[in-house]
């Protein structure tokens, strides 16, 4: 495994990835690619922000 200096960056990429994913539902028409990036961007904040509470609870 991989050594992490700074895990705070899990949680920034996380909540980017969360604050895109509310932005495109709410104000971009419905689309297929469009609800592919809604799901990847969810999917992305799911991951950073279970590994970023994964890592703090390990310290």
């Amino acid at each position: 495994m991989l050594p992490i200096k700074n895990k705070n960056v899990f949680l920034a990429v996380g909540q980017l990835s969360l604050a895109m994913s509310i932005l495109l539902n709410h104000f971009v028409n419905d689309t297929g690619p469009v609800s592919f990036l809604i799901g990847l961007f969810t999917g992305l904040s799911i991951v950073f922000n279970a590994a970023f509470i994964w890592f703090l609870r390990k310290e």
